[in-house]
């Protein structure tokens, strides 16, 4: 070996035990590391750092309305994540969260298209996002049947069905729930007022008078609660942990893999199709045939930004959203592409495998 290629030469040697305080450290070093990134990128693109760090991170948050679009915006995020977080901790590849997303809008828009505008709002409104949640567990059971039956792996056919999802969705308000009054536009017509979620101004928040914040952002809360408790607490959650953690030792303890795989998607695709549901029975008050939200894909960043933990993904989620609307002010702030959004979530999630990486393994130089 040359003394070129010896330098060149490393090695990945495990750790025996990986430090605690560098586990829990790295997301935080991740974003300094993303936000020493994005100022570069600023200064590189003619723009000022500490301007556009601004306008990307403190100008979303300095009134209501600015803290209300983060938190519409969380919402929907927070739910998705949580249900990638069971996925993920029981070591199956839900990488297809955004089509079981569509899925729930279009299970949401079946009940909110055939409701009577006189039935009750409160059980109009259960209706519609319990189709919803069916709708994206019942999407995300396909892979889980095609693995469990046939070995086919959940993490090629889950992205898959994103694209029947959208076919689906496009034929839907192209097709046979289009709007005839709706001027030819691919949508549907807008949902009864009893179909869509109430916004908190109008039950006596003041704080967010002349905002769109609706009580999807309790919703995303009750779900890290309880998802927090299911995984922890139940006998159910204790089997997936230990599927995903030691698959020989939950076999040898009689817990079937079949089970472990079909719960684990059925129930990250359902919080997946409830976030799709809350989605359109909130912001949007219809179905739209350009409506890719994109949450399945920015989730999976705030699942292991948020370390698999539903406590910490409620975190994790409030920063992607607020780089994502940040990312709007930086484009017409600072007149930078409307790419940034993607480019720093991309850069956030490299860093948190990078610095994970270190904190299991030690790099050791070959002599």
């Amino acid at each position: 070996m040359s003394a070129r290629e010896s330098l060149l030469a490393f090695s990945l040697e495990p750790r025996l035990l990986p430090s605690r305080w560098a586990s829990r450290a790295s997301p935080l070093l991740a974003m300094v590391v993303t936000a020493t990134i994005a100022g570069a990128m600023f200064a590189l693109l003619g723009a000022s750092p500490l301007t556009g760090i601004q306008a990307l991170l403190l100008s979303p948050i300095n009134s209501a309305s600015g803290m209300s679009e983060v938190l519409l915006k969380a919402s929907p995020l927070c739910l998705t994540a949580i249900g990638l977080s069971i996925a993920f901790k029981t070591s199956v590849n839900n990488i297809g969260a955004e089509g079981q997303v569509i899925l729930g809008g279009i299970g949401a828009t079946a009940v909110a298209l055939h409701v009577p505008d006189s039935m009750s709002a409160w059980l109009a409104i259960s209706l519609a996002l319990l189709a919803g949640a069916a709708a994206g567990g019942l999407w995300a059971a396909l892979p889980a049947w095609l693995r469990t039956r046939f070995g086919v792996n959940e993490t090629l056919t889950t992205l898959l069905l994103v694209y029947v999802a959208v076919q689906l969705l496009s034929w839907l308000t192209t097709g046979p729930w289009r709007d005839p009054q709706g001027l030819n536009f691919p949508e549907t017509r807008l949902f009864n007022a009893n179909m869509t979620l109430p916004k908190l101004s109008d039950m006596g928040w003041s704080i967010w008078d002349g905002t769109r914040l609706n009580i999807s952002a309790f919703f995303a809360v009750a779900a890290a609660v309880i998802t927090q408790i299911f995984m922890t607490r139940s006998p159910m959650g204790f089997r997936l942990v230990v599927s995903g953690l030691a698959p020989r030792a939950a076999a040898y303890a009689g817990f079937s893999a079949s089970t472990s795989i079909w719960a684990a998607l059925s129930i990250s695709g359902a919080l997946s199709g409830f976030a799709g549901a809350v989605e359109v029975c909130g912001t949007l008050g219809q179905l739209q045939a350009g409506w890719v939200p994109g949450y399945g894909f920015t989730a999976i960043v705030a699942a292991y930004l948020g370390r698999l933990s539903a406590g910490l993904i409620v975190l994790s989620a409030l920063l992607l959203a607020l780089i994502d609307i940040g990312s709007t002010n930086v484009q017409m702030a600072l007149g930078l592409p409307s790419a940034v959004s993607a480019l720093l979530q991309g850069v956030l999630l490299l860093s948190i495998l990078g610095l994970d990486l270190l904190v299991r393994y030690r790099i050791r130089r070959i002599a």
